[in-house]
C-alpha cells in the first residue's frame, strides 16, 4: 500500500493518576492508514519513524521514552503506570503495510500533544504487613480486615468464610486515615481488586465522607457510595484496576474513604484491596504550614549529603520527600527522632518535605534546600 494521505486529528491527551490517557479522530483520505504509530517522551524531541524500519511496541518508559502501534479504528490509547507529576510528550505518525514494507507519513505537520500524569497525594500499599495507618471497624461478625501475603505481594484481605461447614455473617469497614485534598483540581481515587468465592461486586463497596472522625462508620460520619463509578475484580483472584473515581466533589482536610465488606451466613466471597491510590493535577495534597506551626526540625537546612529530623515526641513518624511539582522521591516510616536521611543522590534545589505522626496523623511541611 503507498502512504497514508492523512493523519490522524484531534488528538487529545489527560494525565489521570500515573496514566497518560489519549484519544484522536482516525485520518480519512485516499489511502487510509493500516494503523499509526504513538511515540511518547519525557523530554520534547520525539524523532520521525524511518520506513522500511517497523518500530515496535516499547512499554517500558523507564528510560523515558516509549512507543505503541495502534490498529486504525481503536482511536483511543492508555499508558499506565508512568512516574506521578510527570509531563510526557506525545506524536502520532500513520503508516500502512508492516515489516520492511511499513510506510510512515512523515511529512507536514505531525499530531502531537502533551499531557501531565497527576501528582500523587496519597497511597497505601500495605508493604508494611500492616493496615496502619488505615483503620479496621467491625460491626458485625467476628472476622475482620487482616492483611495477607501471596508470593511476596502483601495486600488486605477480607472475608466472612470460616471453614467449608461454616459462613459468618459480617460487616466490616477498612478506613483511611483523614487525608488533606485540596479543591479546585482533579482529584482520582483508585485502587486494585481481587475476589473469589462470590460473584459481580456482592460483598463490597467504597464510600468517601468529609465528616468521619471516629467510631462505628454505620453510625458516624455521612458516607457517599461510590461502587458504581468502581470496576471491581470478576473473580477468580483476577487482580483489577477499579478505574478513576472522582473526588471532585470530597475535598477539605477530612476526607476519608473507606471499603465496606458485608457478607450473611450463606454467601461468604473473599475480597482482597491493594494499591490504593489518591492523585490530583498538582500540588502533593497536605497543607503547606507555616513555619510558626512546625514543631519537627529538619537540620542542617541547606543540606548537602544528608538533613536529621528532630520529632517533637517519641512517636513513630513517616517521612517522605517531594519534589515542588509532587512527585515522590523518598519515603521512610517508622522514624524516630533525631533519624538521619540520605539525600546525597539528589539534584541540588529545592524539595518538600511531609512529616507524619502515625500514631495521631498530623501532619507538617516543609521545604528543604539541598546544596
Amino acid at each position: 500500500l503507498p502512504e497514508p494521505s492523512n493523519y490522524p486529528t484531534s488528538l487529545n491527551g489527560k494525565g489521570a493518576g500515573s496514566n497518560i490517557q489519549l484519544s484522536w479522530t482516525d485520518a480519512t483520505g485516499t489511502q487510509v492508514p493500516t494503523g499509526y504509530l504513538i511515540k511518547i517522551s519525557t523530554t520534547d524531541n520525539i524523532t520521525a519513524p524511518v520506513d522500511g524500519t517497523f518500530t515496535s511496541d516499547d512499554l517500558d518508559l523507564s528510560d523515558g521514552s516509549g512507543a505503541k502501534n495502534i490498529f486504525q479504528g481503536i482511536q483511543k490509547y492508555t499508558f499506565s503506570n508512568l512516574n506521578f507529576a510527570t509531563t510526557y510528550y506525545v506524536k502520532v505518525f500513520s503508516y500502512t503495510n508492516s515489516g520492511t514494507l511499513v510506510d510512515y507519513k512523515t511529512d507536514g505537520t505531525v499530531p502531537a500533544t502533551n499531557a501531565i500524569s497527576q501528582a500523587l497525594l496519597y497511597k497505601q500499599d500495605f508493604e508494611t504487613g500492616l493496615l496502619a495507618p488505615w483503620t479496621e471497624y467491625s460491626v458485625l461478625g467476628e472476622q475482620k480486615w487482616v492483611t495477607d501475603t501471596i508470593a511476596n505481594a502483601i495486600f488486605a484481605k477480607m472475608t466472612g468464610y470460616v471453614s467449608a461447614t461454616s459462613t459468618v455473617a459480617n460487616e466490616d469497614w477498612l478506613i483511611s486515615p483523614s487525608m488533606v485534598i485540596p479543591g479546585g483540581s482533579s482529584p482520582k481515587f483508585e485502587f486494585y481488586s481481587a475476589m473469589s468465592y462470590g460473584t459481580g461486586s456482592s460483598g463490597i463497596a467504597v464510600y468517601v465522607s468529609t465528616d468521619f472522625s471516629s467510631g462505628n462508620p454505620s453510625t458516624s460520619g455521612t458516607w457517599t457510595d461510590l461502587s458504581s463509578q468502581a470496576v471491581f475484580s470478576a473473580g477468580a483472584w483476577a487482580w483489577t484496576s477499579s478505574g478513576f473515581l472522582d473526588l471532585s466533589a470530597y475535598t477539605g482536610t477530612n476526607v476519608h474513604v473507606a471499603f465496606k465488606y458485608t457478607c450473611d451466613a450463606v454467601n461468604a466471597p473473599t475480597w482482597e484491596i491493594d494499591n490504593v491510590f489518591v492523585t490530583n493535577n498538582s500540588g502533593v495534597g497536605f497543607a503547606d504550614n507555616s513555619p510558626s506551626t512546625n514543631k519537627t526540625t529538619i537540620y542542617p537546612n541547606p543540606c548537602k549529603d544528608w538533613f536529621k529530623a528532630c520529632f517533637p515526641t517519641n512517636d513513630s513518624y513517616r517521612l517522605c520527600i517531594f519534589t515542588n511539582q509532587g512527585t515522590l522521591l523518598l519515603e521512610k516510616e517508622g522514624c524516630q527522632p533525631g533519624t538521619r536521611i540520605d539525600v546525597s543522590k539528589m539534584h541540588t534545589g529545592s524539595y518538600l518535605v511531609l512529616v507524619e505522626n502515625l500514631n495521631t496523623h498530623s501532619k507538617e511541611m516543609h521545604k528543604l534546600i539541598v546544596k
